[in-house]
């Protein structure tokens, strides 16, 4: 249902598809060392619906101890 908000609101529907998919694939796979070359992606398509999101991930990222 968020993801049709998110489409809704954008003008370039493939982008936001394309983000949450990726998005979604690193939460359900080792994929975590790939979450800044994403919140780069989501603010270089300049996607208003999930800089929120990403907004919160880099304050977590900052936030987290170096591995």
């Amino acid at each position: 249902m968020k993801l049709k908000a998110v489409l809704a609101g954008c003008p370039e529907p493939d982008a936001p598809t394309g983000h949450a998919r990726t998005s979604g694939q690193m939460l359900t796979q080792p994929q975590g060392d790939q979450l800044p070359q994403w919140i780069e992606a989501v603010r270089t398509d300049d996607l208003p619906s999930l800089h929120t999101l990403a907004d919160g991930l880099e304050r977590d990222l900052a936030a987290s101890p170096p591995a």
